[in-house]
Protein backbone atom coordinates (compact mmCIF):
# COMPACT_ATOMS: atom_id res chain seq x y z
CA UNK A 1 0.00 0.00 0.00
CA UNK A 2 2.75 2.48 0.91
CA UNK A 3 4.58 1.79 -2.36
CA UNK A 4 1.38 2.51 -4.31
CA UNK A 5 0.95 5.79 -2.44
CA UNK A 6 4.57 6.75 -3.11
CA UNK A 7 4.11 5.95 -6.79
CA UNK A 8 0.92 8.04 -6.91
CA UNK A 9 2.74 11.00 -5.33
CA UNK A 10 5.63 10.64 -7.78
CA UNK A 11 3.20 10.44 -10.71
CA UNK A 12 1.52 13.70 -9.63
CA UNK A 13 4.91 15.43 -9.56
CA UNK A 14 5.86 13.98 -12.94
CA UNK A 15 2.54 15.29 -14.29
CA UNK A 16 3.50 18.80 -13.16
CA UNK A 17 2.21 19.16 -9.59
CA UNK A 18 4.22 21.27 -7.17
CA UNK A 19 6.49 19.36 -4.82
CA UNK A 20 4.79 19.55 -1.41
CA UNK A 21 6.38 21.68 1.28
CA UNK A 22 7.79 20.13 4.43
CA UNK A 23 8.89 21.37 7.82
CA UNK A 24 12.36 22.94 7.82
CA UNK A 25 13.23 20.82 10.86
CA UNK A 26 12.76 17.67 8.75
CA UNK A 27 15.31 18.69 6.13
CA UNK A 28 17.65 19.99 8.83
CA UNK A 29 17.50 16.62 10.61
CA UNK A 30 18.38 14.70 7.45
CA UNK A 31 21.23 17.13 6.70
CA UNK A 32 22.63 16.74 10.24
CA UNK A 33 22.50 12.94 10.05
CA UNK A 34 23.95 12.70 6.55
CA UNK A 35 26.66 15.29 7.17
CA UNK A 36 28.07 12.90 9.78
CA UNK A 37 27.96 10.00 7.31
CA UNK A 38 30.89 9.03 5.09
CA UNK A 39 30.49 10.41 1.55
CA UNK A 40 30.50 6.98 -0.15
CA UNK A 41 27.64 5.81 2.11
CA UNK A 42 25.74 9.11 1.91
CA UNK A 43 24.93 8.64 -1.79
CA UNK A 44 23.08 5.37 -1.25
CA UNK A 45 19.29 5.89 -1.25
CA UNK A 46 18.73 3.55 1.69
CA UNK A 47 21.03 5.66 3.89
CA UNK A 48 18.99 8.81 3.20
CA UNK A 49 15.78 6.88 3.74
CA UNK A 50 17.05 5.65 7.12
CA UNK A 51 18.11 9.19 8.07
CA UNK A 52 14.66 10.49 7.25
CA UNK A 53 12.85 7.80 9.22
CA UNK A 54 15.34 7.33 12.05
CA UNK A 55 13.73 9.86 14.39
CA UNK A 56 9.93 9.71 14.65
CA UNK A 57 9.77 13.44 15.45
CA UNK A 58 11.16 14.26 12.01
CA UNK A 59 9.99 11.27 9.98
CA UNK A 60 7.63 11.93 7.07
CA UNK A 61 4.03 11.35 8.14
CA UNK A 62 2.70 10.33 4.72
CA UNK A 63 3.87 9.53 1.16
CA UNK A 64 3.61 13.18 0.06
CA UNK A 65 5.98 14.24 2.84
CA UNK A 66 8.31 11.33 2.12
CA UNK A 67 8.66 12.19 -1.57
CA UNK A 68 8.90 15.91 -0.76
CA UNK A 69 11.65 15.34 1.80
CA UNK A 70 13.69 13.13 -0.53
CA UNK A 71 13.27 15.52 -3.45
CA UNK A 72 13.88 18.73 -1.54
CA UNK A 73 16.93 17.24 0.19
CA UNK A 74 18.32 16.20 -3.19
CA UNK A 75 17.94 19.79 -4.44
CA UNK A 76 19.66 21.15 -1.33
CA UNK A 77 22.44 18.60 -1.60
CA UNK A 78 23.07 19.48 -5.25
CA UNK A 79 23.43 23.17 -4.36
CA UNK A 80 25.73 22.38 -1.43
CA UNK A 81 27.90 20.05 -3.54
CA UNK A 82 28.33 22.78 -6.16
CA UNK A 83 29.49 25.20 -3.46
CA UNK A 84 26.64 27.61 -4.12
CA UNK A 85 25.62 27.69 -0.45
CA UNK A 86 29.07 27.51 1.15
CA UNK A 87 28.84 30.87 2.91
CA UNK A 88 25.42 30.05 4.33
CA UNK A 89 26.20 26.51 5.45
CA UNK A 90 29.19 27.63 7.55
CA UNK A 91 27.02 29.77 9.84
CA UNK A 92 24.39 28.03 11.98
CA UNK A 93 21.88 30.89 11.91
CA UNK A 94 22.24 31.29 8.13
CA UNK A 95 21.81 27.52 7.74
CA UNK A 96 18.37 27.81 9.35
CA UNK A 97 17.32 30.09 6.49
CA UNK A 98 18.70 27.62 3.96
CA UNK A 99 16.69 24.79 5.51
CA UNK A 100 13.55 26.95 5.55
CA UNK A 101 14.06 27.84 1.88
CA UNK A 102 14.76 24.25 0.86
CA UNK A 103 11.66 23.05 2.72
CA UNK A 104 9.20 25.63 1.42
CA UNK A 105 10.30 27.27 -1.82
CA UNK A 106 7.82 26.56 -4.62
CA UNK A 107 9.28 23.99 -7.02
CA UNK A 108 8.20 21.31 -9.46
CA UNK A 109 9.72 18.71 -11.77
CA UNK A 110 11.31 21.45 -13.91
CA UNK A 111 13.51 22.42 -10.98
CA UNK A 112 14.89 18.88 -10.86
CA UNK A 113 16.37 18.87 -14.35
CA UNK A 114 20.15 18.70 -14.32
Amino acid sequence: MEEESLNATAERIIAGAQIPTIEPSQIEHVWEVLSRTAMDRRKKPEVGFTAARGNPDFAPKNPDEQVALMTRYALLDALVERGILNDYMKDESARKYVFAMAATIPCDKNDLAG
